[in-house]
């Protein structure tokens, strides 16, 4: 999604429209969101906020080399780790002997080990949509930490996916129970303007599955065309944003 002039002006309330259409023709690789987490935050200086995922999963996703925490730290400069699930940072303390791992809710009050130096990235991955007010969530962030930190990643489900719309022509509606909004590119530009952050850039990750024939059309124009494989957003489940904080 491009963040226009036309756009940042509906965002910050200067334009409205009670049904405005908002064209998305850009094309998106299939870098999944680990690997542009991991490639953005190389040899930087991040903290991730909601580090942990599930617990009972860190291990296997270790193995996998798919968790992301562990991904983090291998490729950032310096990176801690926080969460608000006290059982699981003690469980990644004590048995995976994981370090700078904090059990925190950094909105509560001013985290010290946050205000002790500078960080290039603060990342928040899926968290957004748990949160009972996400607008006032960042504002806190915001007004505690703007000196401290540069900038925030943010990442949320995207509704506008295929996947959700085979399940809209079953009559459906799949959802985690613990989640309270979902977001599309303009709706979370709208949160992030709310909040007082300031957008550099929006992008799709986590490609759907494809069904059969989707693979033997991408195959075809890979191999026969040599045309790499690209695809429009509603072939990814995820939204990434990119702020100044």
């Amino acid at each position: 999604m491009k963040i226009d002039n036309r756009l940042i002006a509906f965002i910050n309330g200067q334009d409205f429209s009670s049904g405005e259409k908002f064209v998305n023709d850009e094309k998106y690789s299939e870098t999944p969101r680990t690997e542009i987490l991991k490639n953005i935050c190389a040899g930087k200086d991040i903290i991730h906020l909601g580090c942990l995922d599930h617990v009972e999963l860190i291990e296997l996703k270790i193995k996998k080399n798919i968790w992301l925490h562990q991904l983090l730290i291998d490729s950032a400069k310096s990176c801690i780790g926080i969460d608000n699930n006290e059982a699981g940072v003690l469980h990644v303390q004590n048995q995976l002997k994981i370090k700078d791992i904090f059990f925190a809710d950094i909105i509560k009050e001013p985290m010290k080990e946050i205000k002790s130096r500078n960080w290039d990235y603060i990342i928040l991955g899926e968290i957004l949509e748990h949160t009972d007010n996400p607008v006032l969530f960042l504002k806190k962030i915001k007004e505690f930490y703007k000196d401290y930190i540069d900038k925030i990643i943010i990442t949320v489900p995207n509704i506008l996916n295929y996947d959700a719309f085979r399940y809209l022509k079953g009559n459906c509606e799949f959802n985690n129970t613990d989640h309270r909004y979902w977001f599309t590119g303009y709706t979370l530009l709208k949160v992030i303007n709310q909040a007082n952050l300031t957008p550099l850039n929006i992008r799709y990750c986590n490609r759907i599955p494809l069904t059969n024939f989707q693979l033997a059309k991408r195959k075809f124009r890979k191999v026969i065309l040599g045309k790499a494989s690209v695809y429009p957003f509603p072939f990814f489940s995820t939204l990434m944003i990119e702020c100044k904080l």
